[in-house]
């Protein structure tokens, strides 16, 4: 039989198309079980080691076609690829109708979730980060809110707004690089409890489910927003390398959520500039890069946010409630015959391929070269969940976040009518 060899390299520089390279290190997996030393919400300050890499094929204008595959899915994906382009990944979140299994739980316990989007108007690099924690640990002892923008005075500076202090010290300068990021929008939920109190708000569409779970089954609000909403799962290092970042936003009006019709919704939701005005926020950026690697958090929330960051050999703690929510999970996951391994990773390099060499379906030999405006190397940890049928051994669902697993188990145990 003959030897089928394409230039792959040549092929995909003709259609403006592109392969990367990424590599990761992983720590040993974990099967989980109820009551274990190791939790699907614990840390892991283990050991990592290198492993084999994996592929995203995308086109020049950013969109992705395939995401984070090992060598033989890619492989078995490619032939269908160079025929002909699928539609580009979207990164819609996923089994909704579970998300909605949890939103109908919570409102039984007395909760209202509301939804809305919000619209980016603009952005500032912060330059003097601990005057302006000065000043809102200020307000926050009258007990008065903080607003940056009209609380300091504007200047303009090498075509740039700078907002300063009383004695004309610079706090926030206007971004030039950011005005044309790629912005993260998204669809953002508040929860309100028995009252009518806000106890949890700016939380994204993908960690509504396990923001949710973890309320109903033995978290409180304030270890929910440390484990899920604010930036405590990054670094020392990483706040090091990073710019402390202000965005304002206008936010739409609110929706009740009670439906996946009410998801579907919340695009045509007005922006509601007479009463909700502006909300801000701050997060973290590679700036560089031009890369948001944190969760957002609120402004009054800036002091504490910042002390923990930047606390000498700080140890992230998994509270009791965590600890009851990932036992919880697991022993339903057990019931359910349903086995959870555990993967933690870190992205050490994302690089550029060139001589890719394509041989009866097999790539076969290719350079990889790291990228010079790479990311830094502490950005990125994860831990991801692949479920497993313990009888009959199929894989349900592979390498999602706790988020996607809690929806997606939602999912499954109402298909099997539990």
């Amino acid at each position: 039989m003959a030897i089928i060899t394409i230039n792959l390299e040549r092929y995909l520089s003709e259609r403006e198309l592109a392969i990367n390279y990424l590599r990761y290190d992983y720590a040993k997996q974990e099967p989980l079980i109820p009551g274990g030393k190791v939790t699907m919400l614990s840390s892991n300050d283990g050991l990592y080691f290198p492993a084999p890499g994996r592929f995203d094929f995308y086109n020049q204008e950013g969109e992705l076609y395939v995401i984070d595959k090992p060598i033989e899915e890619f492989e078995k994906l490619l032939p269908a690829l160079l025929k002909k382009l699928p539609t580009p990944l979207t990164f819609e979140v996923e089994d909704l109708e579970g998300i909605i299994t949890l939103v109908q739980a919570a409102q039984t316990e007395g909760f209202i979730i509301n939804g809305y989007h919000q619209k980016l108007v603009d952005t500032w690099d912060i330059i003097d980060p601990l005057s302006l924690i000065q000043y809102t640990t200020h307000m926050i002892k009258k007990g008065e809110q903080f607003d940056p923008m009209s609380y300091f005075t504007a200047s303009q500076e090498d075509d740039r707004m700078t907002l300063v202090d009383s004695v004309g010290t610079q706090i926030l300068r206007e971004s030039d690089e950011k005005k044309a990021r790629f912005v993260l929008e998204n669809y953002y939920f508040e929860v309100l409890d028995k009252s009518g109190v806000c106890a949890l708000n700016q939380i994204p569409l993908e960690d509504l489910a396990g923001v949710l779970y973890s309320l109903l089954n033995g978290m409180t609000v304030s270890e929910v927003k440390d484990m899920f909403l604010n930036p405590y799962n990054m670094t020392r290092n990483q706040v090091e390398e990073c710019v402390l970042v202000y965005d304002r936003y206008m936010m739409s009006e609110k929706r009740k959520i009670e439906s996946v019709a009410d998801f579907i919704a919340l695009d045509s939701l007005p922006l509601d500039t007479e009463f909700q005005g502006y909300y801000g926020e701050y997060s973290y950026w590679l700036e560089e890069e031009c890369i948001r690697i944190s969760r957002s958090f609120g402004v009054m929330d800036l002091p504490e946010v910042f002390d923990v960051l930047n606390m000498e050999n700080r140890k992230v703690e998994v509270s009791h409630g965590a600890s009851k929510v990932s036992d919880k999970l697991l022993s339903d996951a057990v019931e359910s015959d349903i086995l959870i391994l555990r993967d933690d990773r870190i992205q050490t390099r994302v690089c550029d391929t060139s001589e890719l060499e394509y041989q009866d379906g097999k790539i076969v030999n290719f350079i990889y070269e790291e990228r010079k405006d790479k990311v830094s190397l502490s950005t990125f940890h994860e831990t991801l969940f692949t479920g497993i049928n313990q009888e009959t051994q199929v894989e349900l669902f592979k390498e999602l976040t706790f988020s996607q697993t809690v929806a997606r188990l939602q999912m499954l145990w109402k298909a099997n009518g539990k």
